[in-house]
């Protein structure tokens, strides 16, 4: 899986500190692997529609998770934060 980046998630992803920056790091590594990996608990976020494709989201940590849009080999990151905000606006 390729990954990119929108400038939301990039600017949330400065936000967050050293510690949860590492750990989103180790999620999107596992995710490039294997999409499917158990600790990620990838979902479909209900209610929400991307530019034409389903919103998903993943887990980094217990608190983290960051949003993104399969698109074929290609995965787009939508956002990353605490639990409750991602989910406000994926």
């Amino acid at each position: 899986m390729k990954l990119s980046y929108t400038q939301r998630f990039l600017r949330a992803y400065q936000r967050l500190s050293t510690e949860e920056q590492t750990q989103v790091n180790r999620a999107l590594r596992r995710m490039e692997q294997d999409l499917r990996y158990p600790s990620l608990h990838v979902e479909k976020v209900e209610g929400a529609k991307g530019s034409g494709h389903d919103i998903l989201a993943a887990r980094a940590s217990r608190s983290i998770r960051f949003t993104f849009e399969q698109r074929g080999e290609r995965i787009l990151l939508r956002t990353v934060g605490k639990h409750d905000d991602v989910y406000r606006r994926p």
